[in-house]
């Protein structure tokens, strides 16, 4: 994922190792789920305070996040997403709301870690643009990983391998080529992914969220989600608070509208293939 996202410092990308690899030992204590993903998260904004002090300042962003990241709970925005799709609301928002609440706190710990190291994550910043068939290579092996963070059948890994790539290589082209917004090319890769995987998973029985979360999970708006909540905070200050405002309300409008684009792009086909099977 650090490699998706333009790190090509080689120790930042063994710093994203080390503070994945213990906040996996984190969510692996005894405590409840939110503390579990909240200290998990912490460590990640911590490690990403660490790069800042070394001198990583163009990495520290990404080595804060991308732990982060893979705590963000997209099978269950999808289910409730596919939930009030098919007019089970109370279920689907229940789904929802957890979801909400353990994003907090996985921008809480993210913030917390980088505030308590000193430092802060930019309000406004780029990411290093990458080649082509790096992109959609990293994004296929990314997806190929997460059958197994999911404990899904092994007959899923192949085709999350498949769908993440090409997903990634239509945003890389809808991005690059045709120019379009975030929300417009990451709708486009959903679709893309769930029209590929909708099928075979209800062929093969594979879990649809778990499989189309995997294929995609690089395009989730955690990024403008964590960069929200800095910049809330930043808004306490009263140097440059129009400033802060302005780019806190565009991160949370692009953040919620490629989580809905998401949500739409692999919800669409998924409701197409249910209406042709019957």
């Amino acid at each position: 994922m650090a490699l998706i996202f333009g790190a090509h410092h080689p120790p930042s990308v063994a710093l994203v190792f080390a503070a994945a690899g213990a906040g996996g030992r984190a969510l692996a204590g005894r405590a409840t789920a939110i503390t579990q993903t909240f200290a998990a998260a912490l460590i990640g904004g911590l490690v990403g305070a660490l790069a800042v002090r070394l001198g990583w300042t163009g990495t520290a962003r990404l080595v804060a996040v991308r732990p982060g990241m893979v705590l963000v709970p997209g099978p269950q925005v999808l289910n409730g997403a596919i939930e009030i799709a098919e007019r089970r609301h109370d279920m689907g928002l229940a789904r929802l709301a957890d979801a909400a609440l353990t994003i907090l706190a996985i921008s809480a710990g993210v913030v917390g870690g980088l505030l308590i190291g000193g430092t802060g994550l930019p309000l406004t910043a780029t990411t290093s643009a990458i080649p082509l068939w790096l992109d959609a290579l990293a994004a296929a092996v990314l997806a190929m990983c997460y059958p197994v963070y999911f404990s899904m059948p092994i007959g899923a890994f192949g085709w999350a391998f498949l769908a993440g790539g090409l997903a990634h290589a239509a945003h890389w082209v809808s991005l690059t080529w045709w120019h379009w917004n975030a929300p417009a090319a990451s709708l486009l890769a959903c679709l893309v992914a769930g029209g590929l995987l909708t099928p075979v998973c209800r062929s093969r029985h594979i879990p649809f969220a778990g499989a189309g979360f995997a294929a995609v999970v690089a395009l989730v708006p955690g990024v403008y989600l964590f960069r929200t909540a800095a910049g809330t905070l930043s808004l306490l200050s009263e140097a440059h608070a129009e400033a802060a405002l302005a780019a806190t309300a565009s991160d949370l409008a692009t953040a919620v509208l490629i989580v809905l684009a998401m949500a739409v792009g692999l919800v669409v086909p998924y409701r197409v293939w249910a209406r042709l099977a019957r």
